[in-house]
């Protein structure tokens, strides 16, 4: 988890406006080349030519929709990028490859809220967690079929569930500007944050103004709480034998390996009924985000939506279904076939 908070601003139009941001206290700028949709504002040369003027505190983003890798590390070298921010839903081989062309690039995966189903979002963050430093939440706009740049937020919770799960920093984007990114951080808690045309004139230049106050809400944001917010720890609230119990759920539920699943009961049973199934429900509602949550269902292989209000409809399906277990023509998960297996003689239903 970073230690200071990313502010980044996209979109640089000349050399003055880049030092404008750097004065106004932004963290990373965002030099978008090779677009899908957007003209883009600069040639090569030109971004080049800016980044070479810039303070060396101040990370220099390639933003781009390139899917070869090779391509991709050779227009970052070229323009003295040190960090990708990746628009063209790379697979795990491509960042595989770019990590083995380019080991010192940063490379943050963007996930584009809206143009898919939430679940599969999530499932394909998961698997591909260890292979990038940051992933940036940002927008659809289907009336354009823009994925970034479209001025337009999106479902915050479906943000803040990411934040919490996939075990890399998240920037948020979409939509943010100075009126709404303190409270978007404090909704999300993300580690850090994007504008593109929240912080512009109507000339499409940034406005120093709105820079200025867009990095000054950003920067209360993230003081009323820790950077990359998990969801709120309940053990204030509960007597220490009562937190002990839960970390005991947690330490046995991270047990639970890839294709195959636990049930509330099953982990009530290995307390010996210290607390019961409910209880255990419970404590999932709020666990940490390195537990394999998605691995507890109910006695009859259902799922865990009621317990688990702030998860996307069908997320837990799909993350099963990608580790392997099995299913019943049902829908529910086949407990004889998937079922682990930890004691015997001790577990519940």
């Amino acid at each position: 988890m970073p230690t200071t908070p990313v502010i980044q601003i996209a979109g640089v139009k000349s050399r003055d406006e880049a030092h404008m941001l750097c004065e106004c206290g932004v963290t990373h700028i965002g030099f978008p080349l090779r677009l899908s949709y957007h003209r883009e504002d600069l040639t090569d040369r030109q971004v080049r030519e800016i980044v070479q003027a810039l303070p060396r505190n101040v990370a220099k983003v390639l933003i781009t929709y390139l899917r070869p890798p090779e391509e991709i590390a050779k227009l970052a070298d070229y323009i003295g990028a040190d960090t990708v921010q990746l628009h063209a839903t790379p697979t795990a081989e491509t960042l595989r490859q770019l990590r083995s062309i380019s080991p010192g690039l940063q490379i943050i995966r963007s996930l584009i809220v809206g143009a898919s189903d939430p679940a599969m979002l999530a499932s394909e963050a998961l698997s591909q967690a260890d292979l990038v430093d940051f992933f940036l939440t940002d927008s659809y706009d289907p009336t354009t079929g823009a994925s970034g740049a479209t001025g337009k937020a999106h479902d915050w919770k479906i943000s803040q569930f990411l934040c919490s799960h996939v075990g890399r920093p998240l920037i948020l984007a979409g939509g943010l500007n100075p009126r709404n990114v303190r409270q978007a951080i404090r909704e999300v808690g993300p580690a850090g944050v994007d504008a593109h045309t929240g912080v512009e004139s109507p000339n499409g230049c940034k406005d120093p103004q709105l820079v200025e106050a867009f990095v000054r809400e950003a920067r209360l944001g993230f003081s009323g709480g820790s950077l990359g917010k998990r969801l709120i720890d309940p053990m204030s609230k509960r007597s220490s034998k009562k937190a002990t119990a839960w970390d005991e759920v947690y330490a046995l539920v991270r047990e639970v390996p890839r294709g195959r699943v636990t049930t509330y009961g099953q982990i009530s049973g290995l307390l010996e009924g210290r607390l019961s199934a409910r209880a255990v429900g419970w404590a999932m509602h709020v666990c940490p985000a390195d537990v394999p949550w998605h691995r507890v269902v109910n006695s009859q292989g259902g799922y865990s939506a009621e317990r688990l209000p702030h998860v996307p409809e069908g997320l837990q399906k799909a993350l099963l279904a990608a580790e392997g277990v099995s299913f019943k023509t049902d829908g529910h998960v086949d407990l004889k076939a998937c079922r682990w297996r930890k004691k015997q003689g001790t577990e519940g239903t």
